[in-house]
């Protein structure tokens, strides 16, 4: 088995200082973010039906707003921070529209809209990956608490969202969108890379700032990237999604570069003499399927999240009794929290030789180790998908929380495969991760269509249809995976074996890593 590198002495010794740098970019943007973006689903359901209106429109908004998500988030990468200005400006007007018109439907599918629309997650990764780019470490340090503060915001969104609603109703809501959008949208135009891109957007012009974005060499920065790819594995969910430093034009600091790499290859990575037409974030063809397989599961584990997420609040005023939306809040909160804290451990899986182990101990950790540990999660995905049907409240209320958790997990076993599979690439793990995440946003897009309908005819039917799209996924993951691989070795011997066969040459840029 691979050992872990020691760390360089600067890593031993650099850490984030305490500014107003650090607070506003790793725990004021991320908390804000998430919170803007998830606050409205602990009532927004209970206020259709107060209101009288159908809860499939409210669905079907929102499903078609995760899928304009993928549009904004390209365009912004594409075009520059600059474009978060407008977007932050465009949430603020659609908010206090709210305000004037809470009784208009028209006006809160608009704010629906707006929080999916604009969803900042990306504009926050990509400012906190420039600010902290002098440096790998303190970058990974950053992301780390990013990554905390975005948990944190967007699980707690849930029960600060329904205690608004219990108290102020809808109108409430929309003043809380207003004023938090605000100050958002104030605190965005703080931000120096916001600033920076505007400037050099108006010195160059927008077809000069796409062709920059577009031909920046990656390979000098190659390392830094594989670096934030592999941020502590166990915090590494969505900030990893980030663009190389050269592509945010800023430069490199590859002084603490590890002077040792391991040699072994899907695909020779670009050098810096690789023309820009070869240099595109393709996935390589040997990889194409373990892409699909951690397509497919980001697919269900958002189609089933947003399921509930969709649902919950209406779910258990309307089939539990529970009136309240604090309480459903909380529940739903507290499954994040916990996957949170418990990751944040840094809880580390027991190193065992797979052909050494016998019995129940080799079943058990042939079984929860990569890939079929996603397989893992799917099974309690189905199971937490017909618990939730009890009728027995303890029941329903512990599957809801613990959904939380698993989708958590099964997040981060998503992003471990992508950097397994991105051999130290920062150019293949943007391709894997970019599709994973559409995965993602296609997942959700289908649950807003078809959770609130379903809900209409059957409070049950969401999570059984839920469960019956994870239990195919499952099949198709793991049959897939077990025909590729096998069953009973450590992914990388067994990809390894698989390329010997098959005559692949099989080589990385990683660093004296455990890709395990």
């Amino acid at each position: 088995m691979a050992e872990t590198a020691a760390p360089l002495p600067a890593e031993r010794g650099e850490k984030l200082p305490c500014s107003w740098r650090y607070v506003s970019v790793c725990i004021l943007l991320p908390a804000m973010s998430g919170g803007l973006n998830s606050f409205v689903y602990s009532s927004y359901s209970l206020y259709f039906r107060e209101m009288g209106w159908d809860l499939g429109i409210a669905g079907v908004c929102l499903g078609f707003g995760a899928l304009g998500k993928i549009f904004f988030q390209q365009l912004q990468l594409r075009l520059g921070l600059w474009t978060a200005v407008p977007m932050a400006a465009t949430h603020v007007i659609l908010a206090i529209l709210v305000t004037i018109f809470p009784d208009k439907l028209w006006a809160v599918l608009g704010q629906l809209l707006a929080i999916q629309f604009f969803d900042t997650v990306v504009t926050v990764e990509v400012i906190c990956f420039e600010v902290f780019a002098g440096s790998e470490i303190l970058a990974r340090q950053a992301a780390a608490a990013l990554l905390a503060s975005w948990t944190v915001g967007y699980a707690g969104s849930a029960t600060y969202g329904g205690i608004i609603y219990d108290l102020w109703g809808w109108t409430g809501m929309s003043w809380f969108d207003s004023i938090a959008s605000s100050l958002f949208l104030l605190l965005i135009l703080t931000m120096p890379p916001v600033r920076n891109s505007w400037s050099r957007l108006r010195a160059k012009g927008p077809a000069a700032e796409t062709q920059r974005c577009a031909d920046s060499a990656p390979s000098d920065d190659a390392t830094r990237a594989q670096g934030m790819a592999v941020v502590d594995l166990h915090v590494d969910l969505d900030v990893l999604n980030w663009p190389v430093a050269s592509e945010m034009g800023m430069p490199t600091n590859r002084a603490e570069e590890a002077p040792e790499k391991a040699e072994v290859q899907l695909e020779k990575p670009a050098s810096s003499q690789t023309s820009p037409s070869t240099r595109s974030n393709k996935i390589p063809a040997n990889t194409i399927m373990p892409a699909i397989m951690i397509c497919l599961n980001g697919f269900t584990n958002h189609f089933s999240y947003h399921t509930v997420f969709m649902t919950y609040a209406i779910f258990f005023k309307e089939h539990h009794g529970w009136n309240e939306a604090t309480w459903a809040g909380i529940a739903q909160t507290s499954g994040d929290i916990f996957a949170a804290l418990v990751i944040s451990l840094h809880l580390t899986r027991k190193k065992v030789d797979l052909m050494e182990a016998r019995g129940i101990r080799w079943l058990w950790y042939a079984s929860t180790g990569q890939p079929y540990n996603v397989s893992c999660w799917m099974v309690i995905w189905v199971f937490l998908n017909l618990a939730i049907t009890s009728s027995l409240l303890p029941i329903s209320v512990a599957a809801q929380v613990l959904m939380g958790t698993v989708y958590t997990y099964s997040m981060k076993a998503n992003t471990d495969l992508n950097v397994f599979y991105s051999l130290g690439s920062s150019e293949t793990f943007i391709a894997l991760q970019t599709a994973a995440r559409n995965g993602d946003a296609f997942g959700a897009f289908l649950a807003g269509l078809v959770a609130t309908q379903l809900y209409e005819a059957d409070p049950c039917a969401p999570f059984y249809a839920s469960a019956l799209v994870v239990l195919v996924t499952l099949l198709l993951f793991t049959v897939s995976f077990c025909r590729r691989l096998g069953f009973g070795q450590s992914i990388d011997a067994a990809e390894e074996a698989r390329c010997n066969r098959l005559r692949i040459k099989r080589s990385s840029s990683w660093g004296a890593r455990s890709m395990g």
